[in-house]
């Protein structure tokens, strides 16, 4: 009986040792590829906060200069439009093994879609991932596009196609605004939900967006991030201002597109570490238990040897 019980603690053993030795080389590699995400997301910062500067300047002249309202009330990617579809894209991890991300974000998009569904707005659904999917589904949206999202370290060529995508359906679609649902950066142990508008052009969106290219925890918090276009000295637009923002807009759109996905792929890598880092801690944990039980169980066995023995050596004395 006893020999049973310890064979069988053994045999655990070597199952949870085994599962250890994945999960630690599952950390090792997601250490490696989140060092390599946060970096490029942080080389990648001052690029897009200076992008994103320019479109922030011209959203307060929009809202500020009058000449530059009736200049930019016709270009579609400013306009306001009072009704349509919303189309949502959502970027989430290809694999699991990311702990509590993917249900964190399942809760907040969720939230959100509730309040546009209530008020019967069309939407619809553009998934980049594959746990992106069956988030819309058990929301009941269409998914009208699907993107992969299996490379490491994405460069704006991988995120053209979105954005080309997303920039002709706003431009000859009935379609009111574009949202980006991703998971936010903070730290190694801290990653957020959250949602950007790319469509139409908003100051507050803009204003959020370079705020979190350097966050206020974590690491990078120390970055200074100027974030007041109003203290800019003025531009001077060549040729015109109107040509000028036909052929910037879409380019500093795809440039927060790519923020944002340099930070969705920075908590995916950062989460699934820390995951897997939990998994090796808990599994020697399970290994200490096991080991104290087996050393219980053998002992057991040793003292029924011993006193089996001792009975019969008494036993043969008479």
């Amino acid at each position: 009986m006893a020999s049973n019980s310890t064979k069988e603690i053994k045999r655990h053993q070597r199952s949870i040792g085994n599962t250890q030795k994945i999960t630690r080389a599952m950390e090792m590699v997601s250490a490696v590829k989140m060092r390599k995400s946060q970096s490029v997301a942080l080389a990648a910062r001052p690029y897009s906060q200076t992008a994103l500067a320019i479109l922030q300047r011209l959203a307060h002249l929009y809202e500020q200069d009058y000449e530059t309202q009736d200049i930019l009330r016709d270009n579609l990617f400013f306009r306001k439009k009072e009704s349509g579809a919303v189309l949502l894209i959502l970027i989430a991890p290809e694999r699991g093994l990311v702990g509590g991300l993917n249900s964190t974000l399942f809760a907040y998009v969720k939230k959100r879609a509730e309040h546009l569904q209530q008020n019967n707005t069309p939407i619809f659904g553009i998934s980049v991932g594959a746990k992106a999917r069956p988030i819309f589904s058990k929301l009941n949206i269409e998914v009208q596009h699907e993107f992969s999202n299996n490379k490491d370290w994405v460069s704006p060529e991988d995120i053209r196609p979105i954005t080309e995508m997303i920039t002709e359906r706003y431009k000859t679609e009935d379609i009111q605004s574009v949202i980006a649902f991703y998971t936010e950066f903070f730290s190694t142990l801290k990653q957020s939900p959250s949602q950007r508008t790319l469509l139409p052009i908003q100051i507050q969106s803009i204003e959020d967006i370079i705020e979190s290219i350097a966050p206020t925890e974590g690491k990078w918090s120390q970055e200074e991030t100027n974030t007041d276009a109003t203290t800019d000295p003025d531009y001077i637009f060549e040729p015109d201002i109107k040509t000028m923002v036909d052929e910037i807009v879409p380019f500093l759109l795809e440039i927060t597109t790519y923020h944002i996905f340099l930070e969705a792929q920075a908590s995916e890598h950062s989460a699934r570490m820390v995951a897997m880092r939990n998994a090796s801690q808990n599994a020697s944990r399970i290994l200490d238990e096991l080991t104290l039980s087996y050393n219980k169980a053998r002992q057991r066995a040793i003292t029924q040897e011993i006193s089996e023995v001792s009975s019969g050596a008494e036993a043969l004395s008479f």
